[in-house]
């Protein structure tokens, strides 16, 4: 008697599983190849008959590697986008808005400034934490990086953190790092990428980040050594190490053209279900061009200047990358 309730026990089991199993097709199959008479052995035994079924549903549910590929809009519908997008994070361009812009309104951005998955949090607390911040306070986000890191927090997220977590299910990634670190993770990465490089004027880069160290340019004859305090972050961009089969680098004008950016790149990413306003980090009044020398300078100072950060500073790759990239194809937004 107990031998026939198990068996009616296991007989009613395998129907639930039947059951469950016929919108995945695994059912069909089974009917239709006979699997489980000649794969479980005797069809009549229900044991036998449970088994086969709980391996014929762990392969359809095994992860196929094409299922790892992120998606884009192609004729309304989403489909797998060819490749992972990347944002060089060049200082005072605007980069670093564009990042926490994408990480608010889409999907899979990862970056140095902002992850998609907690870009509504990261902004909140931004949001509160600025209300109360007196004049030359530092805004202290209290999260978990900044109590591991006061320079950190989930709007400037540490690159080793970002190795940490990985790069496998970004569509979109914003790095603000060695231009060698492009290479390491994106060579030979399992589709190619979209480098984005942010152009700007070279004098007027300068400028900003001159008045981002709070160096006051004093627009003396010899500047060569004024010059090289206020630059920073040449190694961002080195051609040599970014010149790579698997990166195809393209460039936009920054940060003139970032609406324009910002809608070009919303045609290529999934838009939030749910996302809010944005609020701009950094400096809340930006620098008043009327107080800075450079500009009441005539003509030839000007060449004088241009010429030497094209040419003899860290940023001389960046320059001649954005001279010719502006006026080719490989130009995002002509």
């Amino acid at each position: 008697m107990c031998e026939q309730i198990n068996r009616r026990s296991t007989l009613f089991i395998t129907v639930v599983l039947l059951g469950s199993l016929v919108s995945t097709g695994v059912l069909a199959s089974v009917e239709s190849t006979g699997a489980v008479g000649n794969d479980a052995g005797n069809e009549n035994d229900p044991e036998k008959i449970v088994s086969y079924i709980r391996k014929q549903r762990a392969t359809l549910e095994a992860p196929v590697p094409s299922e790892h590929e992120n998606l884009v809009i192609v004729d309304g519908e989403w489909t797998f986008n060819p490749v992972v997008y990347g944002l060089l994070l060049m200082t005072k361009t605007g980069s670093s808005d564009i990042n926490g812009q994408l990480s608010m309104h889409f999907e899979r951005v990862c970056g140095a400034k902002g992850y998609s998955y907690d870009a509504y949090n990261s902004n909140e607390r931004y949001k509160r934490g600025i209300k109360n911040l007196k004049a030359g306070e530092i805004y202290d986000a209290g999260d978990i990086y900044s109590k591991i890191d006061k320079r950190y927090n989930r709007n400037n997220v540490p690159f080793q953190y970002m190795k940490e977590i990985g790069f496998e299910d970004c569509d979109y990634v914003a790095l603000e790092a060695e231009a060698i670190e492009w290479d390491r993770n994106f060579g030979t990465w399992f589709k190619p990428m979209e480098l984005h490089v942010p152009c700007r004027d070279p004098i007027d880069l300068f400028m900003s980040m001159c008045d981002h160290q709070g160096i006051k340019f004093s627009c003396k004859e010899k500047f060569e050594e004024e010059v090289n305090k206020c630059l920073i972050g040449g190694e961002r961009f080195v051609m040599s190490q970014l010149t790579r089969d698997n990166i195809n680098l393209k460039c936009f004008g920054a940060p003139s053209r970032h609406g324009a950016y910002l809608d070009h790149m919303a045609e290529r990413l999934q838009r939030k279900s749910f996302s809010t306003e944005y609020i701009h980090r950094g400096p809340m009044q930006p620098r008043s061009k009327t107080d800075e020398c450079v500009w009441k300078k005539n003509d030839k100072y000007h060449e004088r200047l241009q010429d030497h950060l094209k040419n003899k500073t860290d940023f001389k790759y960046y320059f001649k990358f954005c001279d010719e990239c502006m006026v080719s194809e490989n130009n995002l937004l002509l």
